[in-house]
């Protein structure tokens, strides 16, 4: 295994890794529980505001974890490419 394969091997187990965060904390996002609407909800206050918020910073948190997936394998095919083109470069 080269140091170029090396590489990619872990660009692409990072990019699995990121990829499981992701799905895990936009599955916990998903069960949170949200109450009932309710008067003091419409000044921003109470459980149901409090509730939406986590569910956003979550959200926020999953999909950060998503971006990381992308980048680590769009790298990952970036540097595939590119090898396979030195390597067939030099080979003519």
């Amino acid at each position: 295994m080269t140091n170029w394969e090396k590489v990619e091997a872990i660009l692409n187990v990072g990019s699995a890794i990121c990829a499981m965060m992701a799905a895990k904390v936009w599955l916990e996002a998903s069960m949170l529980k949200i109450p009932p609407h309710t008067s003091d909800s419409y000044e921003g206050n109470g459980p149901f505001s409090d509730a939406l918020n986590l569910q956003s910073k979550k959200n926020a948190v999953a999909a950060s974890w998503a971006a990381g997936a992308a980048l680590s394998q769009s790298v990952a095919l970036t540097l595939h490419i590119g090898v396979a083109y030195v390597s067939a470069f030099l080979k003519a």
